[in-house]
């Protein structure tokens, strides 16, 4: 699909950044056990489509003036800040913070997020009958399979907002005209649907090529050397989990 972010969308998406990040150093780990790999890639599969959760962050939160220093940056470029949050992680805890915004005619929306890995930023944009646009500002990181009906691209955070912005508007024009949405209902309905449209996808493919596709996305260039036992692996995991 060419450059892909995560899943989150998978993943992305609802972006569990932080683990999609320590998804990536147990890839640069591996030759010890494939158990952690086996078991990242399965939290990625099971988040993808999977709506964000999200809890008002705290006013005491200690991430509260860290993500007050990005306004500027982001009213610069016409994107109004409409709500900070705090992630969940399927456990329940904290995954960690974000500032959701919308740009001022409505087209562009997303998340500027802190990790331990450093900041990340998503813009989303839905084209209605042609699909989404979704551009992450973030340190590489792997996706599982999307419907070619969603266009991803993801570039270095060191590239810069008006980059990000220049890029994903490009894309947004060659698919169509964008819809406009208003505030962070609006914004997460949106990306609900962004969610839902890839869910359906993945649901009417065939299980095997599924996985099959999800861990040569996630491997990259490395599928070749571990794909075939990969996959195997995380096929052996699922099912035992269903039993």
């Amino acid at each position: 699909m060419g450059d892909v972010i995560l899943v989150g969308l998978a993943v992305l998406v609802g972006l569990a950044v932080a683990a999609v990040m320590w998804l990536h150093s147990s890839l640069r780990a591996y030759g010890s056990s494939l158990e952690p790999l086996v078991q990242g890639i399965r939290q990625l599969r099971r988040m993808t489509g999977a709506v964000p959760r999200l809890v008002p962050l705290p006013e005491e939160s200690p991430d509260v003036p860290v993500l007050a220093r990005t306004e500027p940056d982001l009213e610069r470029s016409d994107l109004h800040p409409v709500g900070d949050f705090q992630e969940l992680g399927e456990d329940g805890k904290a995954a960690g913070a974000v500032r959701w915004f919308v740009s001022g005619d409505g087209t562009a929306y997303g998340w500027l997020g802190m990790t331990p890995q450093g900041p990340a930023m998503l813009l989303l944009s839905e084209v209605p009958g042609n699909g989404f646009v979704a551009t992450l500002r973030a340190p590489q990181a792997p996706s599982t399979a999307v419907p070619p009906t969603v266009v991803q691209r993801t570039m270095a955070w060191d590239e810069g907002l008006d980059a990000a912005l220049e890029r994903h508007r490009a894309a947004v024009a060659r698919m169509g005209t964008p819809s406009a949405v208003e505030g962070f209902e609006g914004a997460l309905s949106s990306m609900s649907a962004l969610k839902a449209h890839v869910a359906a996808w993945r649901a009417a493919q065939d299980p095997a090529g599924l996985l099959e596709a999800d861990v040569r996305e996630i491997l990259g260039d490395r599928y070749e050397e571990m794909g075939e036992t990969v996959v195997g692996l995380v096929g052996l995991a699922e099912e035992a989990a269903k039993g």
